[in-house]
């Protein structure tokens, strides 16, 4: 008998979302569900395929021929799981016409949801054309349980929680660098638009004034165009230059897991609000903060601000602090890695819920 065929739509570029693709076919395939990829070009031979797995790759400079190379494909599917990466308005002409059902993958729930009043015209078409996709939409897949709860409550259409990212350690191994100096690391671009980067860096450098076993690892793109930030780890830099990392350009992928590997602490230091010109959305409410991936991956503490919202079943591993005092206090009282290692994440509580939650999606769906 012929398996059932789920696609992954996804034709524009998004390298941060490659975790989430596979954790989406390893889910599938462990209940016999074939998975297609219509994705970028970028991906190919970075998802492990299985048998029955495909690619469909963009090779085009234009999406219209990316749909009708391969709209004969997707019409063969039992059904879609999109990406909102891809063009709006062609998406609602396929989707029209196709009648294919699908699952709209929502990262910025109020994007979505609640959008912001009084648009330009130029947004409002984006608006209008959001509306028809979600009205379609069968249900909304999310990455975080938070963002669940909140479309739950501010939509009437079935919501679904995947982790973005499958892999979990029982027990936490901090690795020490080959100069003994534990790593703090935050991941992501460096840009005072989605993080509070001045409050680390100043209680940082605080901090080195009386210890000199910590490295500050900004694992991300410098925007050198951010001023204060530039300047403040340039000062950091002339003064303690064995305590700082950071990158003018984007960090090769095995160098990233290397220093993610290498933590003894992640920090989080995100802003509570993220603004953009459709909607404003609150972190660990509306959004999913990235860095829980990491954090359940390697089941490592993480410090963050005291307005941060988190998951339930990793808020033993956050630390919170409030102000570049609290956040120096934390870091002083590390005594050596050995004494961070948290307490397990609940795997088996964590997988039986991953798996009802998979057998509701596949039994409503296919």
């Amino acid at each position: 008998m012929k398996n059932k065929v789920i696609g992954i739509f996804a034709p524009r570029l998004n390298k941060n979302h490659i975790v989430f693709y596979e954790s989406l076919a390893i889910l599938f395939n462990k209940e016999g569900i074939d998975v297609h990829f219509f994705i970028d070009k970028w991906f190919e031979g970075k998802i492990k395929l299985k048998n029955g797995n495909k690619y469909y790759l963009n090779i085009y400079q234009s999406e219209i021929s990316f749909y009708l190379k391969y709209i004969t494909e997707l019409k063969k599917l039992d059904y879609l799981i999109v990406e909102p990466d891809t063009s709006k308005l062609l998406f609602v002409f396929f989707a029209l016409i196709t009648n294919l059902k699908y699952s709209l993958v929502v990262h910025n729930a109020n994007y979505w949801l609640k959008p912001i009043e009084n648009l330009v015209f130029k947004k409002k078409i984006v608006k209008i054309l959001n509306f028809i996709i979600l009205k379609k939409a069968t249900s909304i897949i999310v990455v975080n349980s938070n963002v669940k709860k909140y479309c739950i409550k501010n939509s009437s259409k079935i919501t679904y929680y995947f982790p973005f990212n499958l892999n979990i350690k029982s027990n936490s191994n901090t690795n020490i660098s080959e100069d003994s100096k534990l790593n703090i690391v935050i991941p992501g671009n460096i840009s005072s638009k989605r993080r509070d980067y001045i409050t680390i860096l100043q209680g940082f450098k605080k901090v080195l004034k009386v210890r000199n076993d910590l490295r500050l690892v900004l694992l991300g793109k410098l925007d050198t165009n951010d001023v204060d930030i530039y300047n403040s780890i340039k000062e950091i830099k002339d003064l303690f230059p064995d305590n700082i990392i950071y990158w003018n350009q984007f960090i090769d992928e095995k160098d990233f897991e290397l220093y993610i590997e290498s933590a003894t602490l992640f920090v989080a230091p995100l802003n509570q609000y993220l603004y953009t010109d459709i909607s404003v959305e609150e972190y660990g409410n509306t959004k999913e903060t990235g860095v829980t991936s990491f954090i359940r991956k390697n089941n490592k503490f993480c410090l963050a601000p005291d307005y941060l919202l988190f998951e339930e079943d990793i808020n033993h591993l956050i630390l919170k602090y409030k102000d570049t005092n609290e956040f120096s206090k934390i870091l002083l009282g590390l005594k050596n890695p050995y004494n961070v290692n948290p307490k397990a994440i609940n795997n088996i509580l964590y997988i039986n819920n991953l798996n009802k939650e998979v057998n509701l999606f596949l039994n409503s769906t296919l």
